[in-house]
């Protein structure tokens, strides 16, 4: 699977899977997930060809809320 973005949001919320369907039940993901905290740059998802040189700085964003639901 690849992902690219045409264009990221000034606020970039990202909504991560959290259940797995095997057959007709339902479970819930425990995959750990690392990430980073302040700096994570997203501007290897945009493609060159889309954006004027000097732009890809803007594509770094800092973590502000984390919700964690624990069962």
């Amino acid at each position: 699977m690849q992902l690219t973005i045409a264009r990221l949001p000034p606020i970039l919320l990202i909504h991560l899977k959290r259940f797995y369907f095997q057959g007709p039940f339902r479970n819930k993901v425990d995959t750990y997930v690392d990430f980073a905290v302040r700096g994570l740059n997203m501007s290897r998802y945009v493609p060159s060809k889309l954006l004027p040189s000097g732009e890809r700085e803007n594509f770094v964003y800092d973590l502000y809320a984390l919700s964690v639901s624990k069962k």
